[in-house]
């Protein structure tokens, strides 16, 4: 999973929009979309401002595996309330 992905998940999951995010970060939506997508990447006191905003470490960042299967967790948890509700 590329840093791009994981924010993009971060994003998503603290219900952002990549607009919102690029006004917190000083950025435009297109650069967002641009590290989304895999075009560029942020540099790392980029990085680092995103870590804070998403209340994360650096290493909890840019440990992509983890990170995904704690996403995966959290999904399949929202759709089982979902299918229970």
């Amino acid at each position: 999973m590329s840093i791009g992905e994981i924010i993009r998940l971060l994003r998503i999951e603290n219900n952002m929009s990549q607009t919102a995010l690029g006004n917190i970060l000083y950025v435009s939506q297109d650069t967002i979309s641009s590290w989304e997508l895999g075009k560029s990447k942020p540099d790392f006191d980029m990085l680092r401002n995103i870590a804070i905003i998403f209340d994360i470490s650096l290493d909890e960042l840019m440990d992509m595996e983890n990170y995904r299967n704690e996403w995966s967790k959290k999904q399949k948890e929202q759709e089982l309330k979902q299918q229970k509700n």
